[in-house]
């Protein structure tokens, strides 16, 4: 007849560090379906570094947030989607649209930042901009 075993049976012919269970304070842990364990789990504070050095490597990797802005294509790769007779952009026009998306994703991710926007007039002069140069490429 055929057997299969169940998750819990399967679970102790893994390794000891996988079934072991135990956290820092020495209880192991089960979760609602049946007494699997888990095995150890981070405190806070190892959390919370580990996200600052992620953080703060990716400022490093990218430039101090410059590099998105600053390179000379629209994204990473080139999509073999586009059509060949597409021109390239300069690089002043690349600026300018991504400057429009970081203030673009500003405003919408705060809603402050976009009352200042519109209250100042900013709102009016990017979106002069963004005809500009839309006009300028068709």
């Amino acid at each position: 007849m055929f057997y299969s075993k169940t998750f819990r049976e399967s679970n102790k012919d893994s390794a000891p560090a996988a079934k072991s269970g135990v956290r820092y304070g020495g209880q192991g842990r089960s979760d609602f379906a049946g007494g699997m364990t888990f095995s150890v789990r981070r405190g806070h504070l190892h959390a919370l570094l580990l996200q600052i050095v992620i953080r703060v490597k990716y400022l490093l990797e990218s430039w101090f947030l410059l590099k998105p802005l600053l390179s000379s294509n629209l994204s990473g790769y080139v999509s073999f989607l586009r059509p060949r007779g597409i021109p390239k952009l300069d690089w002043p026009t690349l600026f300018c649209l991504r400057l429009l998306w970081l203030v673009g994703g500003m405003h919408r991710a705060h809603p402050i930042f976009s009352r200042i926007l519109v209250v100042s007039g900013l709102m009016n002069i990017l979106g002069w901009v963004h005809r500009m140069l839309m006009v300028s490429y068709n």
